[in-house]
């Protein structure tokens, strides 16, 4: 699991055109030229979220759990 942080550029100064181009890099995700550039492994690759405001951990964890493994 990686966690990725991508800055607003400077010549973008609304953060709602900030949050729709991250939701269009999340869709393209899905074309060729993308996926040809990422490790490929046995568990695959998913973005679980792409927002500026929001963080989304995924996983089938109890709240006790969670702490456990994101250190």
């Amino acid at each position: 699991m990686e966690q990725v942080f991508i800055a607003c550029p400077d010549h973008i100064t609304n953060p709602e055109e900030f949050e729709r181009k991250l939701f269009i890099l999340r869709n393209y995700r899905q074309s060729y030229s993308f996926e040809s550039t990422v490790r490929k492994d046995e568990i695959g690759f998913y973005i679980a979220s792409l927002s500026y405001k929001t963080i989304v951990y995924k996983g089938q964890l109890t709240s006790v759990q969670v702490r456990q493994y994101f250190h």
